[in-house]
C-alpha cells in the first residue's frame, strides 16, 4: 500500500492498526506494524477504541503487545471499562503533539499566537469542540476509589465469556460462528435446517428485528465476506452464560416456520 501510494504521487503520513475492529473485534499484529512504521518514518496510530482495554488483563494483554510503541491511541472507556457512554480518550506518546494536531484558531475565543503557555491546562485549545463535558472525571473517580483491579477482572471476565459463547455456538448444529473471538465481540448466525443457505442473510435480518422489537435481547448485525451475521458485544457484568443460552433458544423460536 505504501509503495502504491508513493507511485501515485501521494505522501503517506501514518499507519493505522486495529486493536479490536468494529465488525468482529479482530486485532492486528501490532508489533510488526510498529516495526514497519518505524522503518518508514510513519506515524503509528492504534484504533484501540474497543480493544485497548485488553492491556489491563494479565490473561489477554498479549493481544495488544506493541501498543506501547504507538504514537497515538484511541481508547473508549465505555467499551470494556464499565463507564457510561461516552468516555473516549486520544492518548499521545508525546503530549505536546496533541496540541499540534488539534489546536485551532478562533479569535473570538482565544487570544494569543498559538504558542500559549496554557495548552495543558486549557482543553479548549486542544479540541475541535469548544464545549465538552469533563469525561475524564468518570474514569479518574473510579480509579481513585476502586483502583485497577475491578477493571482487570471485568475485561478478563468478558473475554472469557466470549470464548465460552463461541464454544456454545460451535457445539450447536444450527448455528455458525463467524470466527473465534479475539475479545468480547462474537459474530454468528442461525442456520436452521429448514432454511436453505441462500436464505440465511434474510433470516438474520428478520431474527434481529424480531428480538429487538420484543425487547428481550439486543443484537446488531454486520456483513462479512460470507454474508450477514448477528453480532453481540458482551460487556454487562451481570450477563451470565444462562442468558446466552436463552438468546440461542429465542433465536430458534423466532426462526420456526
Amino acid at each position: 500500500a505504501l509503495a502504491g501510494a508513493t507511485r501515485a504521487g501521494r505522501r503517506a503520513i501514518a499507519v493505522v492498526a486495529s486493536a479490536g475492529s468494529t465488525a468482529t473485534g479482530a486485532f492486528d499484529p501490532l508489533e510488526p506494524v510498529a516495526d514497519f512504521a518505524q522503518a518508514h518514518g510513519l506515524w503509528f496510530h492504534v484504533d484501540g477504541a474497543h480493544g485497548a482495554a485488553a492491556s489491563l488483563s494479565p490473561k489477554y494483554r498479549a493481544q495488544v503487545k506493541g501498543i506501547e510503541r504507538a504514537d497515538s491511541v484511541v481508547w473508549d472507556a465505555h467499551k470494556g471499562l464499565l463507564m457510561p457512554a461516552l468516555v473516549t480518550a486520544v492518548l499521545f506518546r508525546d503530549g505536546a503533539r496533541s496540541f499540534d494536531a488539534f489546536s485551532q484558531e478562533a479569535h473570538y475565543l482565544f487570544h494569543g499566537d498559538g504558542d500559549d503557555a496554557r495548552p495543558y491546562s486549557d482543553v479548549g485549545l486542544r479540541t475541535l469542540e469548544c464545549t465538552k463535558e469533563m469525561m475524564p472525571l468518570k474514569v479518574y473517580a473510579c480509579l481513585s476509589v476502586l483502583g485497577t483491579r475491578v477493571f482487570e477482572e471485568a475485561v478478563t471476565a468478558s473475554y472469557d465469556q466470549a470464548r465460552r459463547f463461541a464454544g456454545m455456538l460451535t457445539a450447536a448444529p444450527d448455528f455458525q460462528l463467524a470466527l473465534e473471538p479475539d475479545c468480547n465481540i462474537v459474530c454468528f448466525r442461525h442456520t436452521p435446517a429448514h432454511v436453505p443457505p441462500e436464505g440465511w442473510d434474510a433470516l438474520q435480518v428478520r431474527l434481529r428485528e424480531e428480538l429487538v422489537s420484543r425487547g428481550s435481547f439486543y443484537l446488531v448485525q454486520t456483513r462479512l465476506p460470507r454474508g450477514v451475521y448477528l453480532r453481540t458485544t458482551l460487556i454487562h457484568p451481570l450477563t451470565g452464560d444462562a442468558d446466552l443460552e436463552a438468546l440461542l433458544d429465542a433465536l430458534r423460536r423466532a426462526a420456526r416456520p
